[in-house]
């Protein structure tokens, strides 16, 4: 990932969903993308277990992710404690072409 122009040695696992209106990433990361707690907007999201609270980053949040070899702009970003980093509707249809058919799935780059 790669935070206001720098680019950070982390490499995440994140699972694209297709049920998360927006890219929705750990607490653990709110420090090393460049934001603090304190300044992220606090708000409540619709989750699978039932509504929890989150920290949602300005828009746009100024945060790239780099997906086979190729650096794409987060529209938007959530940090949501203890939860695995999903990657949301807005940047997979935003850039991509998703297959989904029983026992296959493609994502691709449009």
């Amino acid at each position: 990932m790669r935070p206001h122009g720098h680019k950070l040695p982390i490499d995440t696992l994140v699972l694209v969903d297709t049920g998360a209106d927006i890219t929705t990433l750990p607490y653990t990361l709110i420090a090393p993308l460049g934001f603090s707690l304190n300044s992220l907007e606090s708000i409540t999201t619709n989750a699978v277990g039932g509504i929890v609270s989150s920290r949602k980053a300005p828009n746009p949040p100024g945060v790239a992710i780099e997906i086979g070899g190729v650096w794409y702009d987060l529209p938007a970003l959530n940090f949501v404690e203890n939860t695995p980093a999903l990657l949301g509707r807005d940047l997979i249809f935003k850039y991509f072409k998703l297959r989904m058919e029983t026992g296959e799935t493609e994502l691709r780059a449009l």
